[in-house]
């Protein structure tokens, strides 16, 4: 009796240009191992086994199979999405964050999540691979489109698979508060910067920002929005590099006699380390990342070469964390120069009204504008893909589902607004109750625990399994105890002093 195998691990041959796209030598290899999709061009090619003997697979879409790739943008457009996802609020945050942490102690410690966050990506990209890839070993009739090309499971649906219907709906929660909560902290961040530099009330900003982000995030293609992500950049960059020439020419212009300077160069940004408060460092570190792990499938999904996903990763995860570096330590060290507090909205802390703090104001409330809506899908499809929307909308026509699923959307985004309006004045504490609660997990702990669940095949590689032990270990730290001094710091507002909002 046959059963569906696929041909060894290290097995290589030439590959003619009728049978790979590529055109190279290629590596055929098995998505029964995982570890096998964490090296490959994710080229695969399929085979039955039946009495000690490979034949080829007559799936009907083709010898070959590529995971991912069902779309057809570019590498710079999933670098743009995959950039823009992380270029949020977790940078605007992080010169509170390193408050907490100590300036040299939360360097070091961004330098250990960006290499995490790349790994742990390319963690749950590769199992999504391997189920797929599986689907097809499986079933000769899979559905894959586009000449062998088949669809990725989304994130959700991985962590389902891998560790149960129970963990499933506890990561869909959580990927709903991840979202909601990131979403809400950049309502915050425009509605309290434009109140301070254009006298704009916080009720009429919100209001406004309804009104624009509503029919932006009725869009329901990753491509259509690569430039709304392109605008965001370069936003960005803009007000980074306006906040960066303010932050230089307040050191430079502060008088070396001056005895509130003085004084205020004792802010506790300035410490090495700061253990005490260190746990609500991570939480918000955590969001400096925040849309790239649920993000990154529906981007490798929407690559013409999914290949190609693990370098534009690690590039879009290279530019953030020079953003990330010199955006926060420059800041600190300016705010601190006239202030021993560093404000959780960090626009607070410019001077009031004047010109460079209305561009640099306007620019990053423009950029987390354009950002929101790529960072809103995930949970746009979780919302649009349960269990209970499909007994709702299932039978109906595709234009009256369109329609009803968009209305959904307008509802979120205001609910977003009202409750952005409700906690204004808790920012820095709720975002880094946000992280640890939610990012932490879905950043670290999920990706690594579905690989070492998947990865029980003899030959796949033992390395990566401790490997991704150590993410979900840090990952567990990071939203154990971020989550516990993070709480206690909301009921009780003992946060030591030095470190209000």
């Amino acid at each position: 009796m046959s059963s569906n195998l696929a041909v060894p691990l290290v097995v290589t041959e030439e590959v003619g240009p009728k049978q790979s796209p590529n055109n190279r030598q290629s590596v055929i290899i098995s998505p029964t191992h995982v570890t096998a999709a964490m090296q490959s061009s994710r080229q695969y090619r399929l085979s039955k086994q039946s009495s000690g003997i490979s034949i080829e697979s007559s799936s009907t879409s083709g010898e070959w199979h590529t995971a991912g790739g069902v779309g057809g943008a570019g590498q710079l457009s999933a670098f743009f999405n995959t950039a823009n996802m992380c270029v949020g609020i977790g940078i605007l945050a992080l010169p509170k964050a390193l408050e907490f942490s100590g300036w040299a102690l939360g360097v070091i410690s961004l330098l250990v999540i960006a290499a995490l966050t790349f790994y742990s990506v390319r963690l749950i990209v590769a199992v999504s691979a391997h189920l797929a890839l599986q689907d097809i070993e499986n079933n000769d009739e899979y559905p894959s489109q586009r000449g062998g090309r088949v669809v990725t499971p989304g994130y959700a649906e991985v962590v389902r698979r891998c560790l149960g219907s129970s963990a499933g709906a506890l990561v869909t929660a959580l990927l709903c508060v991840s979202q909601l909560g990131a979403n809400t902290a950049y309502l915050i961040f425009i509605a309290s910067s434009l109140k301070t530099h254009f006298q704009i009330s916080m009720k009429s900003s919100l209001l406004g920002c309804i009104a624009v982000l509503s029919p932006i995030c009725c869009l329901r293609s990753v491509k259509l929005l690569s430039l709304v992500s392109l605008v965001g950049i370069v936003c960005m960059a803009v007000g980074l590099i306006a906040a960066a020439f303010w932050a230089i020419t307040a050191v430079v212009d502060t008088p070396e006699d001056d005895d509130d300077a003085a004084a205020a160069l004792l802010s506790p940004a300035l410490n090495a380390a700061n253990w005490e408060t260190y746990p609500l460092f991570l939480g918000i570190a955590s969001l400096s990342f925040e849309g790239v792990a649920a993000m990154a499938l529906p981007i490798e999904n929407s690559m013409a070469t999914p290949a190609k996903f693990p370098n534009v990763l690690g590039y879009a995860v290279v530019l953030i964390l020079i953003l990330n570096l010199l955006f926060s330590c420059v800041m600190v060290v300016a705010v601190s120069s006239i202030s021993d507090d560093v404000p959780g909205v960090i626009t607070r802390a410019m001077p009031e009204g004047s010109t460079i703090s209305r561009v640099v104001s306007a620019c990053l409330s423009l950029e987390l504008l354009c950002t929101y809506p790529g960072n809103a899908i995930p949970l746009f499809k979780l919302l649009e893909r349960s269990t209970a929307a499909g007994r709702v909308f299932g039978g109906m026509r595709r234009l009256a589902r369109v329609t009803y699923f968009s209305i959904i959307r307008i509802v979120v985004v205001a609910f977003t607004g009202v409750t952005a309006f409700v906690l204004a004045d808790a920012f820095d504490v709720f975002l880094s109750l946000v992280g640890s609660v939610a990012n932490a997990s879905v950043l670290f702990v999920f990706p690594g625990m579905c690989f070492v669940a998947s990865s029980t095949h003899e030959d796949d590689k033992r390395r990566y399994r401790w490997a991704a032990g150590l993410v979900v270990a840090f990952g567990l730290t990071a939203a154990v105890v971020g989550t516990a001094i993070g709480a206690r710091t909301a009921l009780q507002g003992i946060l030591p002093a030095g470190h209000s909002s």
